[in-house]
């Protein structure tokens, strides 16, 4: 097949978001007539944890889907506790698991923080996360005299090689764009490209921050929008390829 130019509406997408939050953007690329190659770089594990009782909580910070799963869990006292979350996707699955009182900010987790409001000062502060997290969230919230307990309750895990479907493709030019959502998913696609001598179309990262994981070769080819918002990320996309 001949390679795609950016004037055509119609695309071919490598989506490398990990699958359980994969569907929703797939749809909507879909539905703006793209074809979707689903190739999730990172795999979530859940772990096997206790939630943290040695405090009263006066509030939680969510920013991942993949982290209101073991909240969900293990959260046994009522939930109309302030749960300040990144984004709408991460919202919608607070209040899906029965929180009522629940603020979001469209951004990162500095963002969040930077907009908490001065009455938490002083207060406890429960964060489910990752494993490993891309901030230091315990000293951005001490900085705003906030306490607050890191929870890992998932870890992901990336993947040691792309799927046939996605390297055929790669290999032979199809894939106009990559959508990368993390700085350890881009490490990934460099690193597999790199290894198996493929071509990389333009990727479009959520953030500066997950651009700066790519190489030079990659970085001088991709984009990311001014706020770190899917909806940012989808509008760019949509605008570079009308």
């Amino acid at each position: 097949m001949a390679m795609r130019h950016e004037g055509e509406a119609s695309m071919r997408i490598l989506l490398t978001r990990p699958a359980n939050v994969a569907e929703e953007t797939a749809q909507t690329l879909q539905a703006a007539g793209h074809e979707v190659l689903l190739e999730p770089l990172l795999t979530v594990e859940a772990l096997d944890v206790v939630l943290p009782n040695a405090k009263i909580y006066d509030g939680i910070i969510l920013t991942s889907i993949n982290a209101a799963t073991a909240l969900d869990l293990h959260w046994n006292t009522a939930r109309h506790i302030p749960i300040f979350t990144t984004g709408i996707a991460t919202e919608k699955a607070a209040l899906k698991i029965g929180f009522t009182n629940t603020h979001s900010v469209e951004g990162s987790v500095v963002q969040l923080v930077d907009q908490l409001p001065e009455a938490m000062a002083g207060s406890n502060l429960l964060y489910p996360c990752a494993e490993t997290t891309a901030y230091n969230v315990g000293k951005l919230l001490a900085d705003r005299d906030i306490n607050c307990t890191p929870w890992p309750v998932y870890r992901t895990v990336e993947t040691s090689c792309f799927s046939n479907s996605a390297r055929k493709a790669l290999a032979a030019g199809t894939v106009d764009a990559v959508l990368l959502y993390s700085a350890r998913t881009a490490a990934c696609f460099a690193r597999l490209v790199e290894n198996e001598k493929l071509f990389a179309p333009k990727a479009y990262c959520l953030s500066e921050q997950v651009a700066a994981a790519l190489p030079d070769a990659l970085r001088s080819n991709c984009k990311f929008p001014d706020q770190p918002t899917e909806k940012n990320l989808l509008a760019l996309l949509r605008n570079n390829h009308a």
